[in-house]
């Protein structure tokens, strides 16, 4: 067997290997329609959320009247608890133009009131009945103003716009409630106001800091305005401009603001492409911190036409793009950098739905309007965003070509991280644990008779508090396995196994799964990489081969072992190298202590080099198979399921809407219940990627885009390995810092 590589794209490659040359959507948990829905009532146009309380507007309901819905999730249940409507409501009022809410106050505008003077109404909820509490109007309101055309609230302060004050100079309302009554406290204007400037069209509100948009500013190249209130007085404290705009961006046509952070779209920047633009409060400035855009982003998608920020989560709705299907974009902030984390998409989105007409967002819960699906009856969606908890490192300090986070494994609070390449590559592994929502390394693992060339670590399994290691460099690449356990907060090594007819070159050791007390371990390499599979079984601290497993028909270059899975009884075996790499994976189960082979999985569209069964999931009678190779390496990867005693052809093909050639998507998978989490080691010239399914029935959908959250680099290889415990995922990225690397983990809703 050739030598260890010193650098990862040669680590990756074996003589089965990888190539030679280095839309999707977060959890969707409901779709929200209006009990009474019908055509043309765009439900949708305005979303908000609260906690577990999400309003929407229909301003077109009933001729135009407006109706606003209010809707509680109970767990990931969500169900419609109440509808508001204006006291004396009338035709063209325009009632849920835009919503508002925050904890059991919602405001609701309605523009079109009285020959568009317009009015805002305030309703409280107690127990789990909604009362329309007040009407606010502006002091001097006249025809024409569109007073409630935006909308905001935070405990007893509403914000209010009527962007046509004054001939479209705007003009933005201050309303404060004491007990149960609302009095206008000020009238908000621009310093430098001015006819067109469109000022108040969107406001914005967190505790004493208020937000104006006026996207007509300077022939619409768009303007912001921060007010603050020191006691009960209102004063502007600055004017937000992009660093880049020019005419026609519409800066200000959307904003959003959380504590000290400000997000201000622009959907009309580079021939309506859109961009939204962050900024950070230091003292009593606001510089400018980042511009974010969809890296998919065309003309005429609109990006920024909506904007919703909750902490350091920004959510970005880009209503028109892919035929005005829509999507909508999920940022983090790392340091003074703000990361694309997640795209989201409808699950049945058409064009013409306009997903991302508005956004709302509280903590990792988003709302998602679509006023135009289903002929603009309307629908807003509820997506639950994934975040990441932590980023693991090796304290020891992993060094330059370690690949520390090329094997990962989690179970439950536990996580073990292989560093194939440490200590010049012995190699070493590391585990961590999680307390609260801090992880912190418990433990190095180290072989007890570790040289140099063992690869110790290049795959690990962990369950409760016993992990294995794979070392299949060990002795001229024959290979062994080390188990650990921990008693208390020490590991110690329990054992170490090798095969039973084990010879130089099997590899043995290159794939581990561990499944309660049953270990499997994959020899992709024997008999000229026929390969093979071993199970052992452990008592206590003594473990013994069970079984030796190998597919019927094998021959050179299949390649079985090069990846395998365990759950119980039942072990999933890949062979990438079968029929010129059109690729198989293999099912086995046992009874009572003898494996025999129960089904030999192969994809529905397989030819050669797809490479299926390059890698291997399986969570009870679910198995998930990648094919990296599959379409000029863009990949794919395929669940099959167990019914009785018989694997159905093929469940779900899973691909993501965004890979490109040389993707490599579905260089790892892991599966845990109804959850998939596939890698894209590739993608991005080899930053990397990892995708979310989830199924519903029978049904697998996208669910999220990961990435790190400090952004990503050139041959992070981010995505090269992945695991999956319940809602926890662990994702490696050994590329990272020269291949220093590391592990993120994520946790999905």
């Amino acid at each position: 067997m050739a030598q260890a590589p010193t650098a990862l794209r040669t680590a990756v490659r074996s003589a089965l290997g990888r190539p030679s040359r280095a839309r999707s959507a977060s959890l969707e948990h409901a779709k929200l329609t209006p009990a009474d829905a019908a055509a043309g009532d765009s439900f949708g146009y305005s979303v908000a959320v609260s906690g577990s309380t999400a309003v929407v507007g229909a301003q077109y309901k009933n001729s135009s009247k407006g109706v606003a819905y209010v809707f509680v999730s109970s767990g990931t249940i969500w169900s419609q608890q109440a509808e508001l409507k204006a006291t004396g409501a009338a035709s063209s009022d325009l009632f849920g133009y835009s919503v508002a809410i925050s904890g059991s106050t919602a405001v609701v505008g309605a523009p079109g009131r009285s020959s568009s003077k317009g009015a805002a109404y305030v309703f409280v909820r107690s127990g789990t009945i909604w009362s329309q509490q007040a009407r606010l109007i502006a002091s001097d309101i006249v025809s024409g103003d569109s007073f409630g055309i935006s909308v905001a609230v935070s405990g007893s302060t509403a914000v209010v716009g009527a962007y046509n004050k004054n001939f479209t100079t705007g003009a933005a309302y201050v309303f404060v409630r004491k007990v149960t009554a609302w009095s206008q406290q000020a009238e908000l204007t621009a310093s430098d106001g001015a006819a067109f400037d469109g000022f108040g069209y969107s406001v914005a509100i967190s505790g004493t800091n208020a937000l104006v948009g006026a996207y007509g500013k300077s022939s619409t190249l768009g303007a912001a305005y921060v007010f603050v209130r020191p006691g009960t007085v209102w004063f502007q404290q600055t004017e937000l401009t992009a660093a880049d705009g020019v005419s026609g961006d519409l800066f200000g046509y959307s904003v959003a603001i959380s504590g000290d952070i400000a997000l201000v779209g622009a959907c009309c920047k580079d021939s309506s492409t859109g961009a939204a633009y962050v900024f950070v409060r230091s003292g009593a400035a606001w510089p400018q911190q980042a511009r974010v855009t969809a890296a998919d982003s065309i003309a005429g998608d609109r990006f920024g036409y909506s904007v919703a920020v909750s902490g350091e989560t920004a959510l970005v709705g880009a209503c028109c793009s892919n035929s005005s299907t829509g999507a909508a974009y999920g940022f983090v902030r790392s340091g003074t950098k703000w990361i694309r984390q997640t795209e989201l998409t409808a699950s049945d989105g058409v064009s013409g739905d306009l997903f991302g007409s508005s956004v709302a967002l509280s903590g990792s819960t988003a709302v998602i309007g679509a006023s135009g699906s289903g002929s603009t009856t309307g629908a807003a969606y509820v997506d639950v965003l994934p975040s990441q908890q932590a980023e693991l490192n090796a304290i020891s300090g992993a060094s330059i070509n370690s690949f520390f986070g090329y094997s990962v494994a989690v179970s439950g609070s536990t996580a073990v991280v292989g560093a194939f390449g440490h200590y010049s590559p012995t190699g070493a592994a590391y585990v961590f644990v999680r307390s609260g929502t801090v992880w912190s390394q418990q433990a190095e693992l180290a072989a007890s008779d570790g040289a140099v060339g063992d690869h110790f670590g290049f795959s690990v399994s962990v369950v409760g508090s016993t992990a294995v290691v794979g070392a299949y460099g060990q002795s001229a690449y024959q290979g062994a396995v080390y188990v650990f356990d921990r008693s208390g907060t020490t590991w110690s090594q329990q054992a170490r196994l090798i095969a039973s007819d084990g010879a130089p070159n099997d590899g043995f050791g290159y794939s581990v799964a561990l499944s309660s007390t049953t270990l499997v371990v994959g020899a992709h390499a024997k008999n000229s990489y026929t390969g093979a599979a071993y199970v052992f079984v452990g008592s206590g601290a003594a473990w013994t081969q069970q079984a030796e497993l190998t597919a019927s028909g094998g021959a050179p270059n299949d390649g079985f072992g090069i990846s395998v899975a365990l759950s119980g009884s039942t072990a999933v075996v890949g062979a990438n190298g079968l029929t010129s790499f059109k690729g198989a994976a293999y099912v086995f189960v046992r009874s009572v202590t003898t494996w025999s082979q129960q089904a030999e999985l192969t994809a529905a569209d397989g030819v050669g080099g797809d490479q299926f069964g390059w890698s291997v999931g399986m969570s009870g009678s679910t198995a998930v198979v990648g094919a990296h190779g599959k379409d000029t390496f863009r990949g794919a990867a395929y669940l099959f399921v167990r019914s009785g005693g018989k694997w159905s052809h093929q469940q779900a093909e899973l691909t993501a809407p965004d890979l490109v050639a040389y993707d490599n998507f579905g260089g790892s998978v892991a599966i845990s219940g109804s959850t998939v989490v596939v890698g894209a080691y590739y993608k991005t010239s080899n930053a990397g990627s990892a995708y979310v399914f989830a199924r519903s029935r029978t049904a697998w959908s996208p669910e999220a885009k990961l990435t790190a959250s400090d952004g990503g680099t050139v041959l992070d290889f981010f995505g090269n390995s992945v695991a999956l415990s319940g809602s926890t995922a662990v994702i490696g990225a050994p590329g990272k810092d020269s291949s220093t690397g590391a592990a993120y983990v994520f946790l999905l809703p």
